[in-house]
């Protein structure tokens, strides 16, 4: 983990006596990367909601249906949205999301 955040312009230090325990290596980086993703994401997705153009209740929709995975019709007759018009939101965000995922991961390596 050291060796990451060195990699990274050095801006943590952490003590070689900081008490972390690491049984895997490989395991360390798995979570590292994983996390880092994550990060990603949300950043993401707060630049295109911030600069994006989509209407509230396409988020709404994108959020259940796309992120939390809550049935079509249940998100249909909760918006009172169409399951083609959810399907059109959650593929229109979902892109501008990639795109900005891309953009962001390219800048940081």
């Amino acid at each position: 983990m050291r060796a990451r955040w060195r990699k990274r312009k050095g801006l943590v230090h952490v003590e070689d006596d900081a008490g972390l325990l690491v049984a895997d290596s490989n395991e360390l980086d798995a979570v590292w990367d994983q996390e880092w993703t994550r990060s990603v994401i949300d950043r993401a997705i707060v630049a295109v909601r911030i600069n994006g153009t989509q209407s509230e209740q396409s988020w709404e929709a994108f959020d259940l249906y796309g992120r939390r995975g809550v049935p079509i019709d249940e998100t249909s007759k909760r918006l009172g949205m169409t399951a083609e018009a959810i399907r059109q939101a959650k593929s229109r965000i979902s892109r501008q999301i990639r795109g900005d995922f891309e953009r962001i991961r390219s800048e940081e390596g």
